[in-house]
């Protein structure tokens, strides 16, 4: 779920129940490999089954993991890049990178993460390395101690306990 597209897919806005045939439609789209369109009783997430919809999620996920070769989000950023993506917290007045946005470059991606998820009420970040810990993981990158908690409840694993999880296929998707 995102905020430009509310309600894309179901309450716990992640992959594993989706991409393990719990699609809402009414006959697979993709056989062989990925099927969507399976509907799996009980089901606790779901995308809305018009064509346009089960488009936008996979190529949201596409996009997310960089075609699927990725599980875990790349934090190798240039402070140039960090002011873009992250106005807020890495551009200065002046459309430059911040002081802590270089620094936190040069010391590596830890430290992005710190600079950029951490102290985020938005993402229930509330404790120290909290934005390493919860940085986006899975093929639809869920980010933030409260989606990990929403979808570790969804999935029945501890995912704050255990958020590299979200790395392997079994729970990723």
């Amino acid at each position: 779920r995102t905020k430009n597209n509310p309600g894309l897919i179901g309450e716990a806005g992640v992959g594993k129940t989706a991409f393990a045939g719990a699609l809402s439609l009414d006959g697979p789209l993709i056989q062989g490999g990925l099927v969507i369109g399976a509907t799996e009783p009980g089901a606790k997430a779901s995308v809305d089954g018009t064509p346009v919809r089960v488009a936008a999620f996979l190529a949201q996920v596409g996009h997310e993991s960089a075609g699927l070769t990725t599980w875990a989000e790349n934090l190798n950023y240039r402070p140039d890049v960090l002011a873009k993506l992250f106005p807020g917290r890495c551009r200065d007045t002046h459309g430059n990178p911040t002081q802590g946005a270089i620094e936190a470059a040069r010391r590596g991606p830890e430290a992005v993460a710190g600079l950029i998820y951490d102290d985020r009420d938005d993402l229930g970040n509330i404790e120290p390395g909290d934005g390493w810990r919860f940085r986006g993981r899975g093929p639809i990158q869920i980010t933030g101690r409260v989606n990990y908690q929403r979808t570790g409840e969804l999935l029945e694993v501890d995912l704050l306990a255990q958020p590299e999880l979200l790395e392997t296929p079994e729970y990723g998707f």
